[in-house]
């Protein structure tokens, strides 16, 4: 309640105290991971999601945070490994396009554009899928398949 009133302050507080009161709150952890990183501390978001992930090491929600805040710091090797484990443990368009983005920042296009196209088959009208689609296939030297997917994701809303 506090953090959709905006008291983010208010909302990490009470995230922390759910978590000192009843350990192994995989919720509490996965909310306060998700205050940490909006306030831009990326090390105490990690910090928390590694608890979480210690507490139920295959819940897809935390490790699809944790992979992709460890894309997000250009840790490459470790998103992928953390977002192969979603996409195993829970396939569909959310694991593998974020599996895709991963692959691509890691310079493997032909992963990432099979994945980018079975997220995009799942979910059609997801701009970011088709978004990393056309990135897959530019950088393969596919410019029409990466033109075609790139204006469909530019003309979505």
């Amino acid at each position: 309640a506090l953090k959709g009133t905006g008291d983010l302050a208010g909302a990490r507080e009470a995230f922390a105290a759910a978590l000192a009161v009843r350990p192994e709150y995989v919720e509490a952890a996965l909310n306060l991971g998700l205050l940490e990183e909006a306030r831009g501390d990326a090390a105490a978001a990690e910090s928390v999601w590694r608890q979480a992930l210690a507490w139920r090491p295959d819940d897809p929600a935390v490790l699809t945070c944790l992979g992709n805040l460890l894309r997000r710091l250009d840790r490459s090797d470790e998103a992928i490994a953390m977002l192969s484990r979603v996409h195993g443990l829970a396939p569909g368009a959310e694991s593998a396009g974020n599996l895709a983005l991963a692959m691509i920042d890691a310079g493997r296009h032909r992963e990432a554009r099979a994945l980018a196209e079975a997220a995009c088959a799942a979910e059609p009208d997801t701009a970011l899928w088709h978004e990393a689609l056309g990135t897959a296939a530019r950088l393969e030297g596919d410019a029409d398949a990466a033109v075609a997917a790139l204006e469909r994701a530019v003309a979505m809303p």
